[in-house]
């Protein structure tokens, strides 16, 4: 999922980041700005209601930060 929605973030030009939370389309991507670590990332329908909801406890992205994922 995490693949995904960094793939529509980084060819959306609509996509945009807001203090700690991506956006693009109806996913909401929402990083620990301290770790750069994936928190939670939500779908939602167009009356933006939560259809998918994903809490992430541990997440290790071959020692990237988060950050530089989306650069």
């Amino acid at each position: 999922m995490l693949n995904t929605f960094s793939e529509e973030y980084l060819n959306s030009t609509e996509a945009f980041y807001e203090d700690g939370v991506y956006r693009v389309n109806n996913k909401i991507l929402y990083v620990d700005k301290k770790t750069g670590s994936p928190i939670k990332l939500e779908v939602q329908d167009n009356n933006k209601n939560t259809k998918v909801y994903i809490l992430y406890n541990e997440i290790k992205i071959n020692s990237i930060k988060g950050e530089d994922v989306f650069l």
